[in-house]
C-alpha cells in the first residue's frame, strides 16, 4: 500500500484532499490552512490522520519546501516523520537540501525531523536544470489551442 500526502504547506485533513477552499484573495490560503491545522490539533484529527497514514508501507511526501511551513504545519510534519521513524519507509522530495529545512520550518522541529529522516536514509541528490522549464522555454510540449 502506498499513501501520498500533501506537503506540510497544505492542510492536514482526514481525507487527504489537500488545502481547504479559499476565497481566492491573496493571503487567504495561509490563514485558512493555519485555522484548519489549529482545529485539527484541537479535535485530534492530526493524530488520527497520522495513525492512518502510518499504516501504509511507503509514505511519500512530495515537494516539501515549496512554501514556508509555519509552526503548526512543521509540528504535523515532525509528528508524521516521528510516527513513521524506524517503522515505515518514507520518501521525501524537495528542492531544499535537508540542511536547509530550518528555512521552511522552526529550527528545533527541522533539526529533529531531519535527524529522523537521515538516520538509515539513502539520500539521492539530483542536480541540473528543470526538464519542465527547459521544455517550456524550447517550446516543446506547447500546443496551440
Amino acid at each position: 500500500m502506498v499513501t501520498s500526502i500533501p506537503a506540510p504547506h497544505s492542510s492536514v485533513s482526514p481525507t487527504h484532499q489537500g488545502a481547504p477552499p479559499t476565497s481566492g484573495r491573496p493571503g487567504d490560503a495561509d490563514g485558512v490552512r493555519q485555522d484548519a491545522a489549529r482545529h485539527a490539533a484541537v479535535d485530534g484529527t492530526v493524530a488520527k490522520t497520522i495513525a492512518r497514514i502510518t499504516r501504509a508501507d511507503l509514505i511519500v511526501i512530495d515537494d516539501i519546501g515549496m512554501l514556508p511551513a509555519g509552526q503548526t504545519a512543521g509540528e504535523a510534519f515532525y509528528r508524521l516523520i516521528d510516527a513513521a521513524y524506524e517503522r515505515r519507509s518514507v520518501a521525501v522530495t524537495s528542492n531544499i537540501h535537508p540542511s536547509g529545512f530550518d528555512t521552511i520550518m522552526p529550527k528545533t522541529l527541522a533539526t529533529a525531523t531531519v535527524d529522523r529522516l537521515l538516520h538509515h536514509a539513502h539520500v539521492v541528490i539530483t542536480e541540473g536544470t528543470s526538464l519542465r522549464l527547459a521544455e517550456a522555454t524550447a517550446g516543446a510540449g506547447v500546443h496551440p489551442l
